[in-house]
């Protein structure tokens, strides 16, 4: 195990806490459209840039990765009523 018992308990607060902040709030960029900027031409993305299990274990050690996905996926089961009624809402809207 690359976290600790504290540090998975500390993440799994933060995606429980951040989940259900984003559900009492939509688009972090209303009232204008959602946008990003993208990474195209900024990056040597072979050497340059780490993403999903190779980017979590450099900075978390090895198995850092599948720590976190564990974390999401418990945190996910026991908020499955409440995604599922947030996600609701949009599919009430589509149907009007």
């Amino acid at each position: 195990m690359a976290l600790s018992k504290n540090q998975i308990e500390s993440v799994e607060d933060t995606i429980r806490n951040s989940l259900r902040n984003r559900f009492r709030t939509y688009n972090p960029y209303e009232p204008k459209p959602y946008s990003r900027w993208t990474m195209a031409g900024m990056l040597d993305l072979n050497h340059e840039l780490k993403v999903a299990e190779e980017f979590w274990d450099f900075l978390g050690g090895n198995g850092a990765f599948q720590d976190l996905l564990n974390c999401f996926e418990r945190v996910g089961i026991e908020l499955r009523s409440e995604i599922d009624e947030y996600f609701a809402r949009f599919n009430e809207a589509s149907n009007k």
